[in-house]
């Protein structure tokens, strides 16, 4: 159950996450704390904000994504083993 639903999400983080509405929910976050800079004093706490929430999403997206990577690479190989059995019995007939 557990495996399904992770491949299931890591499929669809791999999709999406290329998308320019991604990038550009990326940049209003910047954006916001960069904003909010001002009413926080520019202080540490307003640094860590920023640090600790791109250190933890690329942390998850290295494993969702190097996962959908596994999934993606199976499903070439496989292809391309039925294309050499088929190359191989096409030289047989020949």
């Amino acid at each position: 159950m557990i495996n399904k639903w992770f491949k299931l999400f890591s499929d669809w983080t791999a999709d999406h996450i290329g998308k320019p509405y991604i990038f550009a929910a990326a940049v209003l976050a910047v954006l916001v704390w960069a904003g909010s800079g001002y009413w926080l004093h520019w202080s540490d706490t307003w640094q860590l904000i920023i640090n600790t929430g791109t250190t933890i999403s690329t942390f998850l997206l290295v494993f969702l994504i190097q996962s959908a990577q596994n999934q993606e690479t199976k499903r070439i190989h496989r292809k391309l083993n039925k294309l050499l059995k088929k190359i191989e019995e096409l030289d047989e007939d020949d």
